[in-house]
């Protein structure tokens, strides 16, 4: 039960605020939408009704600046389903967007928001590495890594019992937190009372497990070591090539090995693809993206990047959703049956070295 608020003017005496509740379910959307810190304190870009097919609309979708992805649906007490479906609808949710691929993500973002997703989030949060963004939120969507949150303005202890109980039998990848929105506004003043629930039992856990964990050279080359030989040889080569080209390598967070190179591209550094040891295969990213958003660079660079590719006739298959109109892609290539054919590897970075010497 929310504790009554009282107010009064100096000199006068309490009584109670002239508004007490939420108009709708529309209003505390919009409250969280607005000021998405409230979270967690740290800065979200957010976009609202995110169709998820099958499923519908999420209230609102947040990703922060490292790719973490936050979903939330927005209930009012006297709506009936604040008791068990609103758990349900985010579930179900989750489960929709768990290993949806980037594009469709950004996509669907783009439909939402009218800004691509990298320029919103480094908007939004400060964030100037657009594949650091990019390279979070794929691994959030490979590994299902969400922090799901249900905003009230006034939460049950049925909904409190039910959070505690998702926190303890969930994996780290899951976070699920109760937000309680207590509003109330006097005349020109409004005043908004927070509460998280939560976030102490999720906490313990993301720090009892290692599926959060940062990779690094050692860890990475490790990874390498025990691919099976084909795989092995076409990693070490694009590693090479990093190490005797690229400006620096960036090393992923997440239970799925990933890195990326850094090259210098028309005085511009700029990652061109990233590794990722994945369990079902070893793929290669081309950043096609990457090169559009990347200042001084744009279309002109990442039409260079998808034009080379696709005269390599192994790759181009993977470049199939590609087009000159939707260049914000980084196209994924499998390693097993077509980086590893013969002289195909050597075509790839025959294309990453047109684009870094060349760039548009």
């Amino acid at each position: 039960m929310a504790l009554p608020i009282l107010v009064r003017a100096l000199g006068g005496g309490w009584q109670e605020p002239e508004v007490t509740a939420y108009e709708n379910e529309a209003a505390l959307q919009e409250l969280v939408k607005e000021s998405p810190d409230l979270l967690s304190g740290e800065a979200l870009a957010t976009v609202d009704e995110f169709w998820v097919p099958g499923i519908g609309s999420i209230d609102l979708v947040g990703v922060a600046a490292d790719g973490a992805i936050t979903l939330i649906e927005c209930k009012l007490r006297a709506n009936p389903q604040i008791r068990r479906e609103v758990v349900g609808q985010i579930l179900a949710y989750a489960g929709g967007i768990w290993q949806m691929s980037y594009d469709e993500f950004a996509a669907t973002w783009e439909a939402r928001s009218g800004r691509s997703l990298l320029d919103h989030v480094r908007d939004k949060t400060g964030a100037e590495d657009a594949e650091a963004i990019r390279a979070g939120v794929v691994d959030s969507l490979a590994r299902g890594v969400f922090t799901l949150v249900i905003a009230v303005d006034e939460i049950t202890d049925e909904l409190k019992r039910i959070i505690e109980f998702l926190n303890t039998v969930t994996t780290d990848s899951v976070t699920v937190l109760g937000l309680e929105l207590q509003y109330v506004k006097q005349s020109d003043t409004e005043i908004l009372i927070p509460r998280t629930y939560g976030d102490s039992l999720a906490e313990v856990k993301r720090k009892s497990s290692p599926t959060g964990r940062k990779w690094s050279a050692e860890s990475f080359a490790a990874e390498v070591a025990a691919l099976p030989a084909p795989e092995k040889q076409v990693v070490e080569k694009l590693m090479a090539h990093g190490a005797a080209h690229g400006v620096r390598p960036w090393w992923g967070v997440g239970q799925v090995p990933g890195m990326s190179w850094y090259y210098r591209v028309s005085g511009t550094t700029v990652s061109l693809f990233q590794i990722y040891l994945r369990p079902t295969g070893t793929v290669v990213a081309a950043s096609i993206g990457g090169l559009k958003s990347a200042a001084g660079l744009g279309d002109a660079a990442a039409v260079r990047m998808l034009d080379g590719l696709r005269d390599v006739a192994q790759i181009a298959p993977s470049l199939d959703h590609v087009t000159a109109d939707s260049l914000n892609k980084y196209p994924s290539i499998p390693v097993v049956g077509v980086l590893d054919q013969p002289g195909v590897i050597e075509a790839f970075l025959g294309v990453i070295d047109d684009v870094r010497d060349n760039g548009t």
